[in-house]
């Protein structure tokens, strides 16, 4: 369980600092279905982890039942944002010039007076 938070930790600071990010190369549609899918699968690890400590207490069922709800939902949604970003990713390389149209770095043009 432990290692299991530390890497969540991290991985939830790594999505954080991308979907904050005012750089337009975040901004494409790879890196919101990549936060989306990184979200829904911080959820299916949280709700797992929890699932697995509350497993032997017969007294809260309904919260068992609902988090496994949660963490099927959430499981669905990593995977299907996972094929998203494989079927986006083959056709921007099918595409001839291999951009998202987006700049990585911008030119400054000075005049020299």
């Amino acid at each position: 369980i432990v290692p299991d938070m530390i890497l969540c930790s991290f991985y939830i600071f790594i999505l954080a600092q991308i979907s904050t990010a005012s750089e337009e190369h975040f901004k494409t549609p790879f890196f919101v279905f990549f936060t989306a899918s990184g979200v829904y699968s911080v959820l299916t690890i949280v709700t797992f982890q929890v699932v697995t400590i509350l497993r032997d207490n017969q007294q809260i069922t309904y919260v068992h039942i609902i988090l496994v709800g949660i963490n099927a939902f959430s499981t669905s949604g990593a995977t299907f944002g996972k094929a998203v970003i494989a079927f986006h990713r083959y056709f921007v390389l099918k595409r001839r010039d291999f951009t998202e149209q987006v700049s990585i770095y911008t030119l400054e043009l000075r005049s020299i007076t």
